[in-house]
């Protein structure tokens, strides 16, 4: 029998969608297996398993695969939800079945403690990649940290460990990365770690297009803690936003409301590529009539040559409680009307998460931010942002 035409083996392989499908025609024949190791191998997801850490490092291992892989992703959430098969769209690799074989069904924290060393061996390898250009993380997405008012007290999780293994592992590894340009932190948690202050990791940082930076701090009722929020934002900024001077996308995400208190000195960002920035729960100053040179109002105005797309989400103009805002979003907007020359695509949302819309908002010292729904200005508030979006939708 003579065999099928390499375009068409092609063509068969172009209509498996999944990974784990395309890893399972390899076996099929040695035609398929040249045909769809390039798309099987081009995103690996793994979760915080035994059997899902072994076969990303036997991925890395493997010179004959690890050459297809662009994209890493450690999905935690998915891992630990009841009921989830732990094997499910989980990195394999050569001998991987066999090795871990044993590992679903096994209980969260055991799989996560006897996952981290092989992970943070794993996460080692990754010079070995040669194409590798993204690098994921999402981590659960609760806050489950105990003693979090205080870096000193704070006993971290088995979870945060096995974060800081993972992400140690990158940082200590004195080989470079030169093909990374996506890193995603989604989750992160806002605790200081020495582990982001070697020199390896500000070479992985400054050669980033893009920065996804999503921190998760403890936003429990009363729990609103200054000290250990603005410990980990001060090392944010000189470990992650400055060194990222070839950025052409930045999206900074935090559950809670950060720019003010938490600081963050946005006039000690400066990006010369930066064409789009995604923004929630950043504080805006209303407590001058003029803008701040180190507020987020002046960074994305000090980019207006180069902004194309920008999107704000949850962020509110603070004031202090005993006095009333002097600089309002219609002034804002008008400036940037002016400022923002080629933004061809802008997105604001006030309202928090379909409760009620929150535009101005005071500190209530230890607990959070206090939405104020009887600001003046409203309406020219509106009426300005009208405008502008009508400038920047006839761009397109």
């Amino acid at each position: 029998m003579s065999p099928l035409p390499i375009e068409l083996l092609s063509e068969i392989a172009s209509g498996v969608a999944s990974e784990e499908d395309l890893r399972q025609l390899r076996a099929v024949s040695k035609a398929f297996k040249n045909i769809a190791s390039a798309d099987a191998f081009r995103k690996i997801t793994v979760s915080p398993s035994v059997k899902s850490a072994r076969g990303l490092l036997n991925i890395l291992d493997s010179p004959e695969l690890v050459m297809h892989v662009r994209e890493i992703e450690f999905v935690e959430e998915a891992f630990r939800m009841a009921g989830q098969s732990e094997g499910s769209g989980d990195a394999r690799g050569p001998g991987a079945s066999e090795e871990g074989g044993g590992a679903q069904g096994e209980a969260v924290a055991e799989g996560t403690a006897s996952a981290k060393e092989i992970l943070a061996e794993a996460y080692a390898l990754l010079h070995q990649a040669p194409t590798l250009h993204t690098l994921s993380f999402k981590f659960r997405s609760m806050f489950l940290e105990e003693d979090a008012w205080d870096d000193d007290s704070h006993k971290p999780s088995d979870s945060l460990l096995l974060h800081w293994a993972i992400l140690g592992a990158i940082a200590n590894n004195p080989h470079p990365l030169p093909n990374l340009r996506t890193l995603t932190l989604d989750k992160l948690l806002q605790f200081r770690n020495d582990l982001f202050d070697t020199p390896h990791f500000a070479a992985i940082v400054g050669a980033l297009h893009h920065l996804h930076l999503d921190v998760l701090a403890d936003d429990n009722d009363g729990s609103y803690y200054q000290d250990p929020l603005q410990n980990f934002w001060d090392q944010a900024q000189e470990r992650f936003l400055r060194p990222a001077v070839e950025l052409r996308s930045l999206h900074l995400d935090s559950n809670i409301e950060i720019g003010m208190m938490p600081a963050v000195d946005f006039a000690r960002l400066t990006y010369p590529h930066l064409e789009a920035v995604f923004l929630r729960n950043v504080l805006f100053n209303g407590l001058e009539p003029e803008p701040v040179a180190d507020s987020a109002e002046e960074f994305l105005a000090r980019h207006g040559q180069t902004l194309k797309k920008l999107e704000l989400f949850q962020c509110t103009m603070y004031y202090e409680e005993e006095d009333a805002p002097v600089r309002f979003w219609e002034m804002v907007w008008r400036r940037y009307a002016q400022a923002l020359e080629v933004l061809s695509e802008l997105v604001v949302q006030f309202d928090h998460e379909g409760q009620r819309e929150m535009r101005y908002s005071w500190l209530s010292a230890g607990h959070s931010y206090m939405p104020d729904t009887h600001a003046p200005g409203e309406e020219e508030d509106n009426e300005a942002f009208g405008l502008l979006k009508a400038l920047v939708d006839a761009r397109k």
